[in-house]
């Protein structure tokens, strides 16, 4: 086995060569030479100690040489070989759980970000305790993030697994204070703000349901209010207008007047009460 030092040294060189190697063993579902490749590691602490500096990340931090909700990830995909969940189960006699998180990503996240969409792998790893409501360090889920980068195929996955279609983004603390703007956006707000790359995944959360009426609010650096905007008001370019006022899409403005909402309160007292006027329609029909 290696010692600490020279697997760090290895992996400074030849990063994403050692890494691609390992993803496609994993895939290919052939555990022998899985287990072949990691006798030179020490397991299972490759998977969880943050020992190595991640070349690509802007991020100053430490993680897994093989974090382990990538490595389960890949597993999944192994699935297609055979229809057998043998790699999975191997991994997971090692210590890694569906319901691990690096970054953003869990097992299930990353199986369909891998380009994984077998039901029967998904069902696994919600069975197993994975979700998809896990947070970017600026609140976004995996699903806004494929309906902002435009990835309607992998969003239609999630949707059809039983992704909440409106879940909302959080306020994080970070740094930059990045989110800051659109506190509480769903899915369908990232898909909207963009005509070209993104339309399509306009349509997908649409397809299923979205709610077109949404809102999310706008804090200050302060953390103060500073507005509330529908889906209609930040929406981009023709395409994204048109299906949206075609579902029944409002401005804040119209719908301030539609609920007859006080605009003298609190932006924080008109944001509550317009929520809950929206759920009680929503429970009505």
């Amino acid at each position: 086995m290696k010692t600490l030092e020279e697997i760090k040294a290895i992996f400074r060189e030849s990063e994403d060569e050692i890494k691609d190697k390992f993803w496609e063993l994993i895939k290919s579902n052939n555990l022998e030479a899985v287990k072949e490749f990691l006798k030179d590691y020490p397991i299972p602490e490759i998977f969880f100690e943050k020992w190595f500096q991640n070349s690509w990340t802007r991020k100053v931090q430490l993680e897994p040489f093989f974090p382990s909700p990538l490595v389960l990830a890949h597993a999944g995909l192994a699935y297609e070989k055979d229809k057998s969940f043998a790699m999975i189960e191997y991994f997971e006699s090692l210590g890694l759980k569906a319901d691990d998180q690096y970054d953003w990503w869990n097992a299930l996240s990353g199986y369909i970000d891998w380009g994984g969409k077998n039901p029967k792998v998904i069902e696994y790893f919600l069975g197993k305790g994975a979700t998809f409501e896990t947070y970017t360090e600026y609140g976004n889920t995996p699903i806004h993030n494929w309906a902002l980068f435009g990835k309607p195929k992998k969003l239609e996955v999630a949707l059809k697994a039983g992704a909440n279609i409106e879940m909302k983004s959080i306020k994080t603390d970070n740094e930059l204070r990045v989110g800051w703007n659109h506190i509480d956006a769903t899915p369908l707000y990232e898909a909207v703000t963009d005509d070209e790359r993104v339309a399509s995944c306009t349509g997908i959360l649409l397809k299923y349901g979205a709610e077109v009426n949404a809102v999310h609010c706008s804090l200050n650096d302060d953390g103060t209010w500073f507005a509330i905007r529908s889906i209609l008001d930040v929406a981009y370019g023709g395409k994204n207008k048109k299906l949206l006022k075609e579902a029944g899409a409002k401005t804040w403005k119209q719908l301030v007047k539609e609920y007859n909402i006080d605009t003298s309160l609190e932006l924080s007292e008109q944001y509550r009460i317009y929520n809950e006027l929206l759920e009680k329609k929503k429970k009505a029909k």
